[in-house]
């Protein structure tokens, strides 16, 4: 798995600059729907973490990745969910 890593990059103030793997400047911005699970038989108990970021693609290399809000990475970070009161 290959997490993004643009030179200069900016997803919120829409700017994209080239990509760091290959150097390449055709990239794109695109919406996402992202659904994270927790590996192995635990990762069952844990909740799934959803996501809808802005995803920015390498034409190029393929290089693709998101940032993840606060909130869904603290759920991450804890392996529980803050909202849910059964969490």
């Amino acid at each position: 798995m290959t997490i993004l890593s643009w030179r200069g990059h900016r997803m919120r103030g829409e700017q994209l600059s080239s990509c760091e793997r290959c150097g390449a400047e055709r990239r794109g911005k695109f919406n996402g729907e992202i659904a994270i699970h927790f590996t192995g038989l635990a990762g069952l108990n844990k909740p799934i973490v959803w996501v809808f970021p802005p995803v920015a693609v390498c034409f190029h290399c393929g290089l693709a990745g998101f940032e993840v809000p606060a909130e869904e990475l603290e759920v991450l970070k804890t392996g529980q969910n803050g909202n849910d009161p059964c969490g």
